[in-house]
């Protein structure tokens, strides 16, 4: 069997691909398209997901409230959401208006709880509702994300001192230029605004996702949430029959999330979550994901703003993520992979307000991949 020998690769003038046979190459793309599809498909499954769930939760609240009362909650509950996002406006931006204002808004709350009490309505039930709704919201996630398997590994950080060296074998070492470069993003919201985009760049290993979402006078069940990936792609031919392992270089740009959670009713509930997890994916020969965790921040109805470093990183600072393939190959086996990062920002509120933003710019400065069979 011809012996496959780890080599260096820095970026000067090669072209990764010049290697690969052209039949090869050409299924990779195709894999690529498949993938495309892959990701469109879970989007549309989760929106459904959401979808159904919202009406469902309406439907069992509005049969919680009772025929003959729902007429004077729905009168109160849009009042009430009036009032309040009129507050902002009837006050100065001085402590004083900012006291005035939160006497205002904590009143109004007060006389939608008293009317709730007073008409005999199971406030009870309806927090077991929006906890029970706000499960199944998160089961979805998981189970579209794929976040029951959780953290694969530890993203390591500056002080790591078991990192692969250039010179050692058999590590194969990248470094920009890559072979290609993929980011995608989608989006889906009931109401407020969301924006989101996402980049990547073979030619200096940037990679970033960007998100921002804002709602005030959500309903009885609102969400939005955004989805961003961002990579870089090479080919690794295996020198031993293995997974792939591979260590990340990913130098902070800017990595920083936040958000206001602020109540609109007094009888609110809230499900906030903000994911930025680095991955490696092998396009060709298979198609398979596996992530690490930067991030994964998570808040219900407690009202409040917060803000912080996504790992902690400060530009210029280093995050180390070692990741493996799914599933081995057999040496000599052409394998298309992938290092990058996705960001989700997500929330769905029972009338309350949320703003939440996230920003992940890195540079991928190395990636050092091998073998797990080679010696």
């Amino acid at each position: 069997m011809e012996e496959i020998a780890p080599q260096i690769y820095v970026g000067i003038g090669r072209d990764f691909q010049q290697d690969v046979p052209f039949d090869i190459r050409m299924s990779a793309a195709d894999e690529s398209i498949k993938s495309m599809s892959s990701l469109a498909a879970s989007a549309r499954a989760l929106n459904s997901a959401f979808n159904e769930l919202r009406t469902a939760y309406k439907k069992d609240l509005q049969a919680t409230i009772g025929p003959q009362k729902i007429e004077g909650y729905s009168r109160l509950h849009a009042r009430t959401k009036e009032r309040l996002s009129e507050i902002p406006g009837l006050f100065p931006q001085t402590m004083e208006g900012d006291r005035m204002k939160k006497e205002l808004k904590e009143r109004s709350i007060s006389e939608a709880r008293q009317y709730i009490a007073a008409s005999g309505i199971d406030a009870e039930h309806m927090k077991t509702l929006q906890r029970e709704y706000r499960y199944k919201a998160q089961q979805a996630i998981n189970k579209v994300l794929q976040l029951d398997e959780g953290p694969q590994t530890p993203t390591f950080h500056q002080k790591v001192t078991e990192l692969p060296k250039p010179v050692s074998n058999p590590w194969t070492w990248y470094s920009p230029p890559y072979s290609d470069a993929w980011n995608y993003w989608s989006w889906e919201r009931t109401r407020g605004s969301s924006g989101v985009d996402s980049r990547a760049n073979r030619s200096n290993g940037q990679i970033e996702c960007w998100s921002s979402l804002d709602l005030s006078g959500a309903d009885d069940s609102d969400y939005t949430w955004t989805n961003g990936f961002a990579e870089v792609r090479f080919w690794f031919r295996m020198p031993a029959a293995g997974m792939v392992e591979a260590w990340g270089y990913f130098q902070d740009i800017q990595a920083e999330f936040s958000g206001c959670l602020s109540d609109e009713w007094g009888f609110s509930d809230a499900s906030i979550q903000q994911l930025s997890r680095p991955y490696l994916r092998v396009l060709y020969p298979s198609q398979s994901w596996r992530y690490g965790v930067f991030l994964d921040y998570r808040r219900g109805e407690s009202e409040g703003c917060w803000s912080d470093r996504i790992n902690g990183a400060n530009p210029g600072d280093f995050r180390y993520p070692h990741l493996f393939s799914m599933e081995s190959f057999p040496a000599g086996q052409w394998v298309y992979v992938a290092i990058g990062n996705h960001d989700y920002n997500y929330f769905w509120v029972n009338d309350m307000s949320c703003h939440t933003r996230m920003t992940s710019r890195w540079f991928v400065k190395n990636a050092a991949v091998r073998s797990t069979g080679a010696p």
